[in-house]
């Protein structure tokens, strides 16, 4: 018996048999250990996500993490119950995280982003309701409408002087725009943006020295304002910001404007005169259309 099984394993051919056997049956025990241990896929060219067996997220790669679909999840968002999501890590070279990325790691508890992003989408990480922390690094330029929507433990959020643009609601539900002592007669401010205010608002608002961006829809409906006075520094006011604001009367923008958008002043009917620096044109020009629909207000450059 011993005999012949020396005899088999002589045969060149059989050796070569056995050895493949073995090295299929090594491959397929490695994947079977390491589903268990890690799930990953490629998510988009150059970009790829694992997930440990402690519940940590990594996405890994260069470029644009893709728009989700809500109504259709997949990837990270099919994981199986047991699969929670407890930290989420955006490696180097991740530069833009789309629409509704995170939306459902309800369980995540932190985040790290990296210094490479630039954008993040519409809704990204809406309803992560155990982030305490968003601590976004220079080089970010966009922050999408509702972006940390509902990150209802987020008391900390960072925000870089490099953004130059916040969409609606970008903040709205975290801890730091529920934290009143955060607002400032009525008006919710990160750093260097101006993000929200209260539908109360009223009388003459002056925009503190040092705001370089006005959020999208930031006055949106703001019926008791009466007139506008912009901080030097400001150099964008995004769409809709004081659309509705209908006892609006004078607005004055500072010297450093250098753009505006859509539907800035939409049916702010009671506008009578917009002061503005020399570069008006080209600020004009940057708008988008129906900025100023409903409007018939004079505009006085250079006063």
């Amino acid at each position: 018996m011993g005999k012949g099984k020396k005899s088999f394993l002589s045969d060149p051919e059989n050796k070569k048999f056995i050895t493949k056997l073995f090295i299929g049956v090594l491959v397929v025990s490695l994947l079977f250990s390491a589903f268990y241990i890690l799930k990953n896929t490629v998510l988009k060219e150059n970009i790829s996500w694992s997930i440990s067996d402690k519940g940590v997220l990594t996405i890994s790669g260069t470029g644009a993490i893709k728009d989700f679909d809500p109504l259709k999840p997949d990837e990270w968002h099919e994981l199986d119950s047991d699969d929670k999501i407890t930290k989420i890590i955006i490696g180097e070279g991740i530069t833009e995280i789309g629409d509704y990325a995170f939306y459902k790691c309800g369980d995540a508890t932190s985040v790290v982003l990296p210094k490479s992003l630039r954008s993040v989408g519409n809704f990204a990480f809406m309803n992560c309701s155990k982030i305490t922390e968003f601590v976004f690094k220079n080089g970010l330029t966009d922050l999408g409408e509702g972006a940390l929507y509902g990150c209802s433990a987020a008391t900390v959020i960072s925000l870089p002087k490099t953004v130059k643009s916040v969409g609606y609601d970008a903040l709205y539900a975290t801890a730091y725009y529920n934290e009143g002592s955060n607002w400032k007669n009525g008006i919710l401010y990160s750093g260097t943006l101006l993000i929200d205010s209260k539908s109360t608002a009223s009388g003459a608002i002056t925009v503190r020295e040092n705001t370089t961006i006005i959020a999208d829809y930031a006055f949106c409906g703001c019926k008791s304002i009466s007139s506008v006075t912009m901080a030097e520094s400001t150099v964008y006011v995004g769409k809709y910001a004081f659309s509705d604001c209908s006892a609006l009367t004078d607005v004055r923008f500072g010297k450093k404007l250098d753009a505006i958008s859509e539907g800035l002043f939409w049916e702010c009917k009671s506008l009578k005169s917009i002061h503005t620096s020399d570069n008006w044109l080209d600020v004009k020009n940057s708008a988008g259309k129906d900025w100023n629909k409903g409007v018939s207000a004079e505009i006085k450059v250079g006063k």
